[in-house]
């Protein structure tokens, strides 16, 4: 809600950002990605707040339609956008980190992600991605990083109820 609403006060840009957005949603099995995708990246450039553009484009990330040069710079343009609502943030997390191939990569852009939660006094958060992290070990044949991850996320996320539960499982 929070990010509709704050997408909404620029009314304006707002209609530009979805006027991208409805071209691309009605048109996007006739297009080419990389059309597609310049809908959507014009969508949030009207409006960094359009919330459908950014689900779309996480989409795209994880269906291999955004690649990785592209894909990164809109991670960080998220992240930094969005930093009031790390909340959506994580949300789109397992989407971006599609755009790693390998186990190594994953894992650093995981490790790299629970400082900026930590950053942000976001333990859940950090809970929430270990495990996520966990899952991409296992599925990577990484149990070696899965393990070193999990001993980690117990220490940080010690407080986190069922969570920090199920990391020390």
């Amino acid at each position: 809600v929070g990010i509709e609403a704050k997408g909404l006060s620029d009314d304006k840009g707002y209609g530009d950002a979805d006027l991208f957005f409805r071209v691309f949603d009605e048109t996007r099995s006739e297009l080419p990605p990389a059309s597609q995708v310049n809908l959507l990246t014009s969508a949030v450039k009207k409006n960094a707040f359009h919330r459908e553009a950014w689900l779309a484009i996480g989409d795209a990330t994880a269906s291999g339609s955004l690649p990785q040069s592209s894909a990164a710079p809109q991670w960080e343009y998220l992240k930094t956008t969005f930093k009031e609502y790390p909340d959506f943030t994580f949300s789109m997390l397992g989407k971006f980190a599609k755009m790693f191939k390998a186990p190594d990569q994953k894992y650093a852009f995981y490790e790299a992600m629970s400082k900026y939660f930590l950053g942000l006094q976001r333990q859940d958060l950090v809970a929430s991605l270990r495990i996520e992290e966990i899952d991409m070990c296992v599925a990577e044949n990484r149990k070696d990083l899965g393990a070193q991850v999990a001993i980690g996320g117990t220490q940080e996320c010690a407080g986190e109820g069922a969570q920090g539960v199920a990391l020390a499982r």
